[in-house]
């Protein structure tokens, strides 16, 4: 990790580690006496002044991500823990900056979210209909071909029950079916099929249904 002193009357660095000189490219005179604000790139400086005065008013800061700047202006996503050193009075003499290094962590949630985008792209192009939900039936992901079907929005399908869904309410049989499914699937069974869906003109569409 990389650790800076600051004084909490004018936040200068009063300290650092070798870990920081080397991640950052610095030398040690040019980071001794110069504001810790100079640490951090200006697309997040607003909350990194916030973050300081939350510092100076209770001692400390958790987990706060941030990034910091190196001397040729590239970018350090960091992870932020500050500790105060306090007086017998308890005033703040000056605080212990840990920055973690989450470079690596941020990459590998660019490529789950990328592979989340890749896969839903997948999903949204395929002829089939692809539902995705929780054991008690909530939908929380189709695709676009149910929609496009039954003429339905995500706001008619995402956060309701399946069973309750435009698709199956033709029918109370086919609804109290489809009910039935989902509960048999939550108990852990494989189902397949054959069952009536309303389309968006009315009429009615036969698929096969696995869950």
């Amino acid at each position: 990790d990389m650790y800076v002193s600051v004084s909490s009357d004018d936040a200068s660095i009063l300290l650092c580690n070798e870990t920081l000189l080397q991640k950052t490219g610095y030398k040690r005179e040019e980071i001794i006496g110069y504001p810790i604000f100079k640490m951090y790139h200006k697309d997040c400086m607003d909350a990194v002044k916030e973050a300081f005065q939350q510092f100076v008013k209770m001692g400390e800061v958790h987990d706060k991500e941030f990034i910091l700047k190196r001397k040729d202006g590239t970018k350090i996503p960091v992870s932020l823990n500050v500790a105060s050193v306090k007086d017998e009075a308890g005033k703040i003499l000056h605080s212990i900056f840990s920055w973690r290094d989450i470079t690596e962590r941020k990459h590998a949630e660019h490529a789950l979210k990328e592979r989340e985008r890749f896969h839903k792209g997948l999903l949204d192009d395929m002829v089939s209909f692809v539902a995705v939900l929780k054991p008690d039936g909530e939908v929380i992901f189709v695709n676009n071909t149910p929609l496009k079907v039954g003429g339905l929005g995500l706001e008619d399908v995402v956060g309701k029950k399946f069973y309750d869904c435009a698709w199956w309410t033709h029918s109370e049989e086919v609804h109290q079916t489809v009910k039935k499914y989902v509960e048999q699937c939550a108990c852990g069974e494989t189902l397949i099929h054959d069952i009536q869906i309303r389309t968006a003109d009315g009429s009615l569409m036969w698929i096969e249904f696995s869950m």
